[in-house]
C-alpha cells in the first residue's frame, strides 16, 4: 500500500450529518475497512476513496476534514470535465464500485461498509491523475437524511447513478437485516495481508495461516459474543484512535519540559521554514510577482529619467506621461478662466489620479465623479436567517436587477433580504431571482436580486475587456469599516432611513485565469475584506470588470490576494437566467476635472526701509482644493 500523502481537498461537516452504524462512526472507520478492502477486491478499490483526517469543532466552529489521495495531481471535479476526458475515469469508477457491491452482504464489514456509498454531493468526486477519488464519503447533507425515502433519491443524485443498485445501501444495523437477513456477527476478526510495518487487524496469537487469495473473503474465527446493536472490527490497541493523540501528546510534554531546562533557548539557531503549496499556487505567485515587477520598474523609471514640467505633470522617457498632466484654470484679467478643465487618463497611467476626481464617460453630462456613480448604483444587501444577519455588496445592472455573490444569501431566510443605498433612501425588500449551482471558492458564486418597483438609482455597464496593470477600484461596504460607521449602528437600532456611507479602494490588475472551465477570476490590489463579497470591481470609467468574491491570505509570509470574478462569467450568468444588462465595448477613456482656479494675490511691493533677504518670506502656494466628491474621512460601509 502507499500512503497517502497528497492533499485533495477540506470540507467541513456544516449542514451534513455523518453516518453511523452500530455506534461507529463510518468516517473513522477508514482503516479498518480500507484494508477489508485491500483484502478482498485489491488496492485499486481500495484507494478510490480517499483518506480523511478530522480535526472535530469545539461547537462554536464545524468539524473539518482533509481529504488525502495516493495520486499526484490537482483535483479535478467530474462535473469540471467534458464527456470525452470524463469518459475513462467513469468507466473506473463504475468498475469498482461493482466489485465492491457483493461485500455489502458480507456480515463482517457489509454494515459498516454501506456508508462508504454515501457522500454530501455529486461534486465530491473527483479526477487526480486520471484516477477516480472519492471524497465527503460516510456523510451526507441533513435535510436528506430524514428518511429512507431522501436518503433513496440522495443516493440516485450522487454516487447511485454509478452503480446498479435501485435504492441506497443500508444506513443501520436495523435496515441491514432487513435488506439481507440474519444477523451481522457481533465480532469478527479480519485476516489482512498488510506490508511488515503496518499493524494488522487483530488475529489470534497463536499459529499464523497465510492470507487467502485475493478476492475471497476468509472465515470468521469463532469469538464470544458482544451486545446485539454493535459491530466492532478487532484492532490491537496500538490502532485504538486515541493512540496516536496519547502519543503526541507525551512528545508534546517531554519537549516543552526539555525547553524549561535552563540555556536550552539561549540564542537558539535560526530556522529558515519553507511551505510548499500547490504548483497551481506557484504559478500564480509567479504571475503576481511579474506583474508587480513590471510596475516597480516603470516607477524607478518615473522617478530617476523623467522630466517634471511647469503644469505638475511627469514627462517619461518614451514621451509618456506617469500621471494625467492637467492645466489649472487661471483666472484672466477680465475674470474668466483659460485652460483645459478637464484631460482624458489611459486606463493604465502609472500614477492614478483619486478616483474623486475621474469623470466616467456616462457622468460628463452631469458632472458627476466616478465616486458618485458608485454611491448610487452600489448597494449594501441583509441577509437574514437562523444564525443571525450577514451583510454583504451588490451593484445595479438594470433598475431592478442587482448582482451579488450566491454565499452572501445562500443561507438567509428567502422572505428577509433587504437592500440599502443613498439613491433607494431606505431598506427596500429584495427577492432572490436566481442563483449558480454553488457558492465553492473557484467557482462562479453569483446571484441575482430583484427590487420590487423602479427607483432612481444608476446601473453599471459591464466592461468586455481588462488586462494586467489597469487601473480599477472596488466598491463596497467592509464589515470593519461598517462597525465604527455612525450610520450603519442607527441603521442596527431600528432607523431605516440611516444610510452608511459605501468604501472605495484604488489598485491595478495584477494576473487574470481560470480556476475551473467557464470560470475566470481577478487578482488586483485593491483591498477588499469581508463584506466586500459581491461588490463592483469597476475600471477608471465606472464600467463593471469583476465582481469581488473572496480573498486568500498567508499569515506565515503576509501574502494577500484579492479576488473577483471576471465579468466573463457574470456576462454568461446574466445570459443563462435571461437578466439584461447593458454591455461595454471598447477602450477606456475617463476624464479627470481639473482644479479650481486660484486666484493669485498681488505682489506686495518690497520695503525699501527693509533689507533685502530679511522680512517674512512670500506665502506658499496654497494645495488644490479638493473636489466636493471626494470621500469624507469617515470611514464607508458596504
Amino acid at each position: 500500500m502507499t500512503e497517502a500523502s497528497n492533499f485533495v481537498r477540506q470540507t467541513t461537516t456544516d449542514g451534513i450529518t455523518e453516518i453511523v452504524i452500530g455506534g461507529r462512526s463510518v468516517i473513522e472507520s477508514h482503516s479498518v475497512l480500507s484494508q477489508a478492502i485491500a483484502s478482498r477486491c485489491g488496492w485499486d478499490v481500495a484507494n478510490l476513496f480517499a483518506e480523511p483526517v478530522t480535526t472535530r469543532g469545539n461547537g462554536a466552529t464545524p468539524t473539518s476534514i482533509s481529504w488525502y489521495s495516493i495520486h499526484e495531481g490537482d483535483p479535478i471535479s467530474f462535473r469540471g470535465l467534458d464527456d470525452d476526458a470524463r469518459s475513462v475515469p467513469e468507466t473506473r469508477l463504475r468498475e469498482r464500485l461493482a466489485v465492491l457491491l457483493p461485500l455489502l452482504k458480507d456480515p463482517d464489514v457489509g454494515p459498516l461498509l454501506g456508508g462508504l456509498f454515501f457522500i454530501a454531493s455529486i461534486n465530491d468526486i473527483v479526477v487526480v491523475d486520471g484516477q477516480p477519488v472519492i471524497t465527503n464519503w460516510g456523510l451526507i447533507p441533513t435535510e436528506a437524511n430524514a428518511t429512507n425515502a431522501q436518503r433513496n433519491d440522495h443516493f440516485g443524485r450522487t454516487l447511485g447513478r454509478y452503480t446498479s443498485l435501485t435504492e441506497c445501501p443500508p444506513a443501520s444495523l436495523d435496515d441491514w437485516r432487513i435488506r439481507y437477513g440474519g444477523d451481522p456477527a457481533p465480532k469478527a476478526s479480519v485476516t489482512l495481508p498488510r506490508p511488515a510495518a503496518t499493524a494488522a487487524a487483530a488475529v489470534p496469537p497463536s499459529p499464523v495461516e497465510p492470507p487467502p487469495p485475493t478476492g475471497q473473503m476468509p472465515p470468521a474465527s469463532p469469538a464470544p459474543s458482544m451486545p446485539e446493536g454493535r459491530i466492532i472490527l478487532e484492532e490491537k490497541w496500538w490502532q485504538r484512535p486515541w493512540v496516536p493523540v496519547a502519543i503526541a501528546c507525551t512528545v508534546t510534554l517531554f519537549i516543552l519540559l526539555y525547553l524549561l531546562i535552563p540555556g536550552v533557548l539561549v540564542q537558539p539557531a535560526p530556522v529558515r521554514v519553507e511551505r510548499a503549496g500547490p504548483s497551481s499556487d506557484v504559478e500564480l505567485q509567479r504571475q503576481i510577482n511579474r506583474s508587480l515587477t513590471e510596475r516597480i520598474a516603470q516607477l524607478r523609471q518615473a522617478g530617476t529619467a523623467s522630466v517634471c514640467t511647469a503644469d505638475g505633470g511627469l514627462v517619461l522617457p518614451d514621451g509618456g506621461t506617469a500621471a494625467p498632466s492637467i492645466p489649472r484654470q487661471s483666472p484672466s484679467p477680465d475674470g474668466t478662466t483659460s485652460g483645459s478643465p478637464r484631460s482624458q487618463v489611459p486606463p493604465n497611467t502609472l500614477v492614478p489620479p483619486p478616483a474623486a476626481s475621474l469623470t466616467p464617460p456616462q457622468g460628463e453630462a452631469t458632472g458627476r465623479s466616478l465616486v458618485d456613480l458608485l454611491d448610487s448604483a452600489t448597494a449594501l444587501v441583509f441577509a437574514q436567517g437562523q444564525g443571525g444577519t450577514g451583510i454583504g455588496t451588490g451593484f445595479f445592472v438594470s433598475p431592478k436587477m442587482i448582482v451579488t455573490n450566491f454565499h452572501v444569501v445562500e443561507k438567509a431566510d428567502p422572505s428577509r433580504l433587504f437592500v440599502l443605498n443613498g439613491k433607494l433612501g431606505s431598506l427596500q425588500k429584495a427577492t432572490l431571482r436566481a442563483h449558480t449551482e454553488n457558492s465553492e471558492i473557484g467557482s462562479a458564486d453569483l446571484a441575482i436580486l430583484e427590487i420590487a418597483a423602479e427607483k432612481p438609482v444608476s446601473y453599471l455597464p459591464l466592461a468586455e475587456s481588462i488586462a494586467r496593470l489597469d487601473n480599477v477600484v472596488a466598491a463596497g461596504y467592509p464589515a470593519f469599516i461598517l462597525e465604527t460607521d455612525q450610520g450603519f449602528r442607527n441603521l442596527r437600532e431600528g432607523d431605516s432611513h440611516a444610510i452608511p456611507q459605501m468604501a472605495v479602494t484604488q489598485g491595478v490588475v495584477t494576473v487574470i485565469h481560470q480556476t475551473a472551465p467557464g470560470t475566470s477570476v481577478i487578482a488586483h490590489t485593491a483591498g477588499i475584506s469581508p463584506g466586500n463579497s459581491g461588490g463592483p470591481l469597476v475600471d477608471s470609467c465606472g464600467r463593471v470588470v469583476g465582481v469581488n468574491t473572496f480573498l486568500r491570505a498567508d499569515r506565515e509570509t503576509a501574502n494577500r490576494v484579492n479576488y473577483s470574478l471576471h465579468t466573463d462569467t457574470v456576462q454568461a450568468f446574466l445570459q443563462e437566467k435571461n437578466v439584461s444588462f447593458q454591455r461595454a465595448t471598447g477602450p477606456c477613456t475617463p476624464t479627470v476635472m481639473a482644479p479650481p482656479a486660484v486666484a493669485q494675490a498681488p505682489a506686495t511691493p518690497p520695503n525699501p526701509a527693509q533689507p533685502q533677504g530679511q522680512g517674512q518670506s512670500p506665502a506658499p502656494a496654497q494645495p488644490p482644493a479638493q473636489s466636493s466628491a471626494q470621500p469624507s474621512a469617515q470611514p464607508g460601509k458596504r
